[in-house]
């Protein structure tokens, strides 16, 4: 893996330097860019940014590329570099009151096209001797775009800035059940209270039915409970949604309108459709209303409720919608035509087959019998000639009635046979004849009601 790693690396290192040694400098950027994004803690990464940052003229953006390397890698040559290129620009050093020590203000400075922003104390690289504005953003922060100008190129200038910080708020969570992980700002809430900057928050409540976004507004010195058991999620499923189907939501939360994906779930027997459940997740607790559209079956209206914490399930009534018997109509004649259904010419050709089958088979055992019998019969004639021959006039009566018997087997095996091939080959003859009438019927086609 390592080894992969290091290869990688000197591949993106490769790509920025013989676009750069080609002046191909957009390359060089794209390349550069693509690399600090997976190997963002690279220092050497940060300075093929900054070179072909150079190489396209921009400057003050390879300045910051460069100081950037610097602080993960400190290295003389590129101090000096920095150094050289820094003297044509002004820095800034904001002194800044009313900041909270624990959430640092942002500051914002539009200069050449380029937005410089810190949420430390320095502005660097800015336009020498030129007014420009420096905005105040933040959480808890009270917005404000305050003007300032900078110093001689090289210069380092420190310019007072005063902001107003909203103050905190406490929020005190009850009724947390075991296994529901509760986030404000992305960050998981340890214990039962967050301190928080006034201000608007995202409040998180996950658990196993999903989970919840909720707006939440901080005032200043106040402490707000929340009680987190009405906050659970819910979760219900709709029960046998067709493919294709469009649902809008109105209730107590948002939820986006849908559609459900087409070929998903089982197919309808009666509708040639496919019909799946549909979970929602993370509801708010209440009741919900719904809108169902099909483009084949109709539209309809219903509701559901969603309890917190809990899963439920609700069906959907649809199928006495004015378009279920239609459809249902068309996939019936679409299986009859299209060799779902047998119908008069398929039964005769299947009745035409089996009968063949029969006859032939029947016919051909009793034939074999009867060959057999009256082989048998010339061996009991063969008898009969040497026991009366030899004198033996009781056995030989007796061989002579058993050639009898076998001779009247062998004729009604031949009648049998014959009769029972006859129908077999009858039955083939119907079956190939109305069989192939049936086929040039049949115009096999794949069933798309959505066309």
């Amino acid at each position: 893996m390592l080894l992969l790693v290091s290869l990688t690396l000197a591949s993106s290192l490769n790509d920025v330097q013989n676009a750069l040694a080609s002046g191909r400098c957009s390359e060089a950027a794209e390349a550069a860019d693509d690399w600090v994004k997976t190997a963002p803690s690279d220092a050497t990464a940060w300075r093929s940014v900054g070179d072909s940052a150079r190489c396209t003229g921009n400057t003050p953006a390879a300045l910051g590329a460069y100081r950037k390397s610097l602080e993960l890698r400190p290295e003389p040559g590129l101090q000096a570099l920095v150094d050289s290129l820094g003297a044509d620009y002004a820095n800034v050093t904001l002194v800044v009151t009313g900041a909270d020590a624990e959430a640092p203000p942002a500051f914002t400075v539009q200069d050449l096209g380029r937005s410089v922003l810190t949420t430390g104390s320095s502005l660097n690289d800015l336009t020498a001797n030129t007014k420009l504005v420096v905005e105040v953003s933040g959480k808890g922060y009270e917005a404000a775009a305050l003007p300032f100008s900078t110093g001689g190129p090289g210069t380092t200038t420190e310019v007072p800035i005063t902001v107003t910080f909203l103050g905190r708020g406490t929020v005190t969570l009850t009724g947390v059940a075991e296994g529901v992980d509760i986030r404000i700002d992305g960050e998981v809430v340890e214990g039962d209270t967050a301190s928080l900057v006034a201000g608007s928050h995202k409040l998180v409540v996950k658990g196993s039915t999903g989970e919840r976004h909720v707006d939440l507004e901080v005032a200043r010195d106040e402490e707000q409970p929340i009680d987190v058991s009405g906050l659970l999620p819910a979760a219900v499923t709709l029960l046998g949604i067709p493919e294709r189907t469009t649902l809008t939501f109105a209730g107590p939360g948002d939820l986006a309108p849908l559609t459900t994906a087409a070929d998903e779930g089982e197919l309808d027997a009666e509708l040639g459709i496919h019909i799946a459940p549909l979970q929602l997740t993370g509801l708010a607790a209440g009741e919900w209303t719904y809108t169902f559209e099909h483009p084949l079956v109709g539209t309809t209206e219903g509701k559901f409720f969603a309890v917190g914490g809990q899963v439920s399930a609700e069906p959907v009534a649809w199928r006495e919608l004015a378009g279920v018997a239609p459809l249902a109509t068309a996939y019936t004649q679409y299986q009859a035509s299209s060799g779902q259904g047998l119908g008069r010419d398929g039964w005769m050709t299947a009745g035409g087959a089996a009968a063949g089958l029969a006859g032939l088979g029947l016919g051909t055992a009793r034939l074999l019998l009867a060959l057999e019998a009256r082989s048998d019969a010339r061996d009991a004639d063969a008898r009969y000639k040497i026991l009366v021959e030899d004198g033996d006039i009781a056995t030989a009566n007796l061989a002579y009635a058993q050639a009898g018997d076998l001779r009247q087997s062998a004729r009604t095996g031949l009648v049998v046979g014959s009769s029972a091939t006859v129908v077999g080959v009858a039955g083939a003859g119907v079956a190939v004849v109305v069989g192939k009438r049936w086929l040039s019927t049949r115009e096999v086609t794949r069933w798309e009601p959505f066309e």
